[in-house]
């Protein structure tokens, strides 16, 4: 998929549409738009866009994941377990699908969806909650799967201040309907159509999900 990746990067650099009618040229990947767009500027910034700057760009939002994980347990415990909780993550990734560094939105979603959880955690006030929420919001515009993460933050808020949690649920839902509007209508319905009514023709593997991912995790890191 890399090589698509690129594609939709450069047809925003040259001012195409990603999300238009399929053609025997193009069809876009089932994706909401930000890391496409993200790899489009760094094409402005240096006069084109190629397999390496996508890369890079998942690889920053890799090293920035590293560094936050250790902050945050650092800060909860101690520097040594900082490491161990940046080489745990560093150790799975071949389990969890050898994607941070590849051309695809994950491992900078994967960054967007920690910034956001650390911010509503760490940061009991509203600036905190107002910040989480647009973070999410930008995650959820570079992967929409992102969402599933949103409810338990809620939760969390609301039992910590019900007032931060009807913020939260606000402004996330609010910002990102009304940029999913914006999208569709910009591209005459085909946004949604590729980015919602295309995932629902996908299979859901519930088996992985719920039983063998978590085998494949128990057999490399037991502890």
């Amino acid at each position: 998929m890399e090589g698509g990746m690129v594609s939709h990067a450069a047809r925003l650099l040259n001012g195409l549409p990603i999300y238009t009618e399929p053609s025997a040229d193009f069809v876009p990947f089932f994706y909401t738009p930000g890391y496409h767009a993200l790899v489009a500027g760094t094409g402005w910034l240096f006069g084109d866009v190629s397999l390496l700057s996508a890369r890079v760009v998942s690889l920053i939002a890799t090293l920035a994941t590293f560094g936050l994980l250790f902050w945050v347990v650092r800060r909860e415990s101690s520097s040594l377990y900082g490491l161990l909780a940046v080489g745990i993550y560093a150790a799975l990734f071949r389990t969890s699908g050898a994607f941070y560094d590849l051309a695809r939105p994950d491992a900078l979603y994967m960054f967007l969806i920690f910034v956001g959880v650390v911010l509503a955690y760490r940061f009991e006030n509203w600036v905190g909650v107002i910040a989480a929420s647009l973070v999410f919001v930008a995650a959820f515009f570079t992967k929409q799967t992102s969402s599933v993460f949103v409810p338990p933050i809620i939760l969390y808020l609301i039992w910590r201040d019900w007032r931060h949690g009807l913020v939260f649920t606000i402004t996330v839902f609010g910002f990102s309907v009304f940029g999913v509007w914006l999208l569709n209508r910009a591209t005459d319905g085909w946004f949604w159509t590729y980015i919602f009514e295309g995932h629902q023709g996908h299979l859901f593997y519930w088996k992985n999900i719920l039983l063998e991912y978590w085998r494949d995790v128990l057999f490399l890191a037991p502890v």
